[in-house]
This record gives C-alpha cells, sequence and structure tokens, in this order.
C-alpha cells in the first residue's frame, strides 16, 4: 500500500527516489502519530501565515524532515 504513494510515482516519472535502499538519497518524513500540535502562526514554515486551521489541535506531529540525508526540518 505503501508503494503507490512513494516508489510508484517516482518510477512513472522515472526518478530514482521513492524507496530507502543502500547508497539512495535519504529523503523521509518523521513523524510521531500519537503527538498533538495546535495550528498557530507562529508554527507554521511558509511565508504565509494563514490557514482555515488556525487554533485547531491536530493529530499527528512532523519531528523531522531529511532531504538527501540531511535534516532539513526538525521540531523539538
Amino acid at each position: 500500500a505503501l508503494r503507490r504513494i512513494t516508489a510508484a510515482p517516482a518510477d512513472v516519472l522515472q526518478l530514482p527516489a521513492g524507496r530507502l535502499a543502500e547508497g539512495g538519497a535519504a529523503d523521509l518524513c518523521v513523524f510521531d502519530p500519537r503527538a498533538h500540535w495546535r495550528v498557530e502562526p507562529r508554527a507554521l514554515k511558509s511565508q504565509g501565515h494563514n490557514s482555515p486551521f488556525l487554533g485547531y489541535e491536530l493529530p499527528a506531529c512532523v519531528r523531522a524532515t531529511l532531504v538527501a540525508g540531511q535534516v532539513a526540518f526538525e521540531r523539538h
């Protein structure tokens, strides 16, 4: 099931991505399914700080994003 949203789209676009393999690019997202977070303007990482979810508490929380094996985002 996970292949449908990872490796399959990469294969269609002929990209060497969408899978974890030795020697491959480590592009991944680390999330905590048990955590919750409140949507607040200071918590948003884009330039736009408007969201219809401002003030909502949402389930799950992205803890880190790695691009080519390097930490691009980390939440403590």
